[in-house]
């Protein structure tokens, strides 16, 4: 029976059915405590590689613990939408992000593949978009090893697939993506997207990340810059300068003695 507090250390905030949101209370970070059968534990080589795999596009795997005559694993908690709701909201995304989300999650898959470790199920459910675009995928090696070459492309394959729901019926219009159905491994799918990105016109890349522009300078002055204000400004300092000692007949030193006595 599942307590608020879990072996003295997990204070569950949110039960989300097999999944429960909690604070570490060791660490005091947010965590996510999810339980599985026993049945068919995860071996000492799978949770080897599980605690060594770390990269910024996944959840990682952070602790593990028998309770109950189940497995329960602890796994970072990542903040922001599903790409499935997100998807909900709105069916097709704009290309430049689709494109930088897809990447990471592309770099993420291969982390796992590099550490002999499969993604597991991979879905938009499975990944989440933060504000700032940060994307994790959830869960990723908890399914097992990598051993099947066939298992790896499928899920090369799964990304692909993923990448043209993203993209909707402007992936029609996206250049190399033959290239990137037809990648074996997460190397593969990284250079044909790279090369998208690349085939894709500058001014279309860049149209999304275009700063707000400032009001244009209009009239006589717009071709002023600093440099001839500073000028302009001391050549009439200099004039009205000029002008004060000629009218008071001195010399410039005894023009500034002057004021200077004048002000006391």
């Amino acid at each position: 029976m599942v307590t608020d507090l879990i072996v003295g250390r997990y204070e569950i905030v949110e039960d989300e059915g097999d999944k429960r949101k909690a604070i570490d209370r060791l660490t005091g970070r947010m965590v996510v405590v999810q339980s599985k059968p026993l049945d068919a534990p995860p071996s000492e080589e799978h949770l080897e590689r599980l605690v060594r795999l770390r990269h910024a596009n996944l959840a990682g795997f952070l602790h593990y613990f028998a309770l109950n005559g189940e497995m329960w694993i602890v796994s970072e908690f990542a903040n922001g939408s599903s790409l499935e709701a997100l998807l909900s909201e709105s069916p097709v995304i704009e290309s430049e992000k689709a494109r930088a989300w897809m990447l990471r999650m592309a770099e993420g898959a291969q982390a796992t593949h590099t550490a002999g470790l499969l993604v597991g199920e991979l879905s938009p459910s499975k990944v989440m978009i933060a504000e700032d675009g940060a994307v994790k995928i959830l869960d990723a090696g908890l399914s097992g090893l990598a051993a099947d070459e066939a298992a790896v492309q499928n899920e090369v394959a799964t990304l692909a697939a993923i990448f043209r729901r993203m993209l909707g019926e402007k992936a029609t219009a996206e250049l190399a993506l033959g290239q990137l159905d037809a990648a074996q491994n997460c190397s593969g799918l990284l250079t044909a997207l790279k090369e998208i990105v690349l085939a894709t016109p500058v001014a279309q890349r860049t149209a999304d990340r275009r700063p707000i522009s400032k009001r244009k300078k209009t009239g006589p002055f717009r071709n002023w810059n600093r440099r001839m204000v500073i000028a302009i400004v001391a050549t009439l300092i200099g004039i009205i300068f000029g002008y004060k000692v000629a009218t008071h007949g001195q010399s410039s030193q005894g023009f500034i003695t002057h004021m200077f006595e004048r002000d006391r």
